[in-house]
């Protein structure tokens, strides 16, 4: 959520020393954050100061010291965090508030819409080795629960099996489908209907609560893949 937070870890050295801990782009790598300590041979809290997060780019936290430094944890704490209102959907008429996924290019296609002014075109271009969480779009969105996550997908070229993560502030889950499962084939647009119980929570359950975000990750292989999104919606 955007906002202020306190950047905070537990560690110990095994010599004195500065231990840089730094915030980046989880997608692109670019560094947000940094702050250092010096660190002793006892395990300490340290703080490391205050990450003024705007919310667009999805958060990692990265150790790229030197060996010898023992992490017992690394977090943040809220220090002015806003009241954010309800965000169940996005009628994807623009890219505003849709992040690219590392090897992802998104853009708005007002030409090719299923419902509203437009769509959202993704693009992932052929590269070899690329995991499926590596590719796709992710949406924020803010909702106390859910039972169901919907929306139109269209394939400009051959459909691929689809993963998609439902982000939740304390955890989150993801399930797998294929073209077949919901009679989707290259160029048309079809509804996909998701209910929670079909995400692989533990335990399992059919509401999901405090959901920040959803990710559409195509399994691209090396291939290129191009696909749009239209209407995502929690139910």
């Amino acid at each position: 959520m955007p906002g202020d937070y306190k950047v905070v870890g537990r560690l110990r050295s095994g010599h004195s020393g500065t231990f840089t801990l730094r915030a980046v782009d989880n997608f692109t790598g670019a560094e947000r954050f940094s702050g250092a300590v010096k660190t002793s041979a006892a395990y300490a809290d340290y703080e490391f100061g205050t990450l003024h997060y705007d919310g667009s780019w999805p958060i990692r936290l990265v150790d790229w010291n030197a060996p010898g430094y023992y992490i017992e944890s690394v977090g943040l704490i809220p220090v002015n965090v806003p009241s954010v209102p309800e965000v169940r959907g996005s009628s994807a008429d623009s890219s505003d508030g849709w992040i690219p996924m590392y090897h992802t290019k998104l853009a708005a296609d007002p030409n090719m819409k299923k419902e509203g002014r437009g769509s959202l075109l993704v693009t992932v271009e052929p590269k070899s080795n690329v995991p499926w969480y590596d590719v796709g779009a992710m949406r924020r969105l803010n909702a106390a629960k859910a039972t169901m996550i919907s929306f139109w997908i269209r394939f400009d070229d051959t459909p691929k099996p689809v993963w998609i993560q439902l982000i939740g502030g304390k955890e989150s889950a993801v399930m797998r489908f294929r073209p077949e499962e919901f009679g989707i084939v290259r160029g048309e647009w079809k509804l996909v209907e998701l209910p929670v119980s079909s995400f692989h929570f533990k335990p399992e359950r059919d509401v999901a609560t405090d959901i920040r975000g959803v990710a559409i990750c195509p399994e691209t292989g090396k291939e290129k893949c191009v696909f749009r999104i239209d209407d995502l919606l929690l139910e």
